[in-house]
């Protein structure tokens, strides 16, 4: 049985599709970019770093691309997903429901705790949290590729549920 298999058939097609924008992700030119700003002094944790800064820049910047606040946008996905019935992965079904990621990540306070959560389960001894302050100096910067990668990925992502 392969990764998913065990699920029912949305939470399947859920898997394969973040698998997807996943990949679409990693290859996008303006994560690159925002990636290879951190290259030097992260190595390879630059990626994950950006990942999660990326979140930052969507919460600061939600009301760029909705007109629902964020904590309305929150509060809805966990009442949607706790009245759709769909059976989550346990650690998927509390990061989501009993963790506000997101809406975490709108202060210092939020993205420090996320890397903090990051350094603990790394097998090496790392401080991701030595990033904020460059990530914060370049915020303009990566902002600019966000908002080019996040344009891109809601394309992507409309083909993938077309093409479904």
């Amino acid at each position: 049985m392969g990764p998913g298999e065990k699920y029912s058939a949305k939470v399947q097609f859920g898997i394969k599709m973040h698998r997807s924008l996943d990949r679409f992700t990693d290859q996008h030119a303006d994560v690159r970019k925002s990636i290879s700003m951190l290259w030097d002094p992260h190595r390879h944790y630059s990626a994950v770093i950006i990942d999660v800064f990326y979140d930052y820049v969507l919460s600061n910047e939600f009301s760029h691309y909705s007109s629902q606040s964020l904590d309305s946008f929150v509060t809805d996905i966990n009442r949607s997903l706790f009245e759709s019935g769909v059976e989550l992965p346990a650690f998927i079904d509390h990061r989501i429901t009993n963790v506000k990621w997101l809406a975490n990540y709108r202060n210092i306070d939020g993205l420090e705790a996320a890397f903090t959560r990051l350094n603990k389960r790394s097998r090496k001894d790392i401080d991701l949290t030595v990033a904020i302050e460059p990530l914060i100096a370049d915020y303009s910067a990566h902002c600019e590729n966000f908002t080019r990668f996040f344009a891109d990925i809601q394309i992507e992502a409309q083909s993938i549920l077309k093409n479904a």
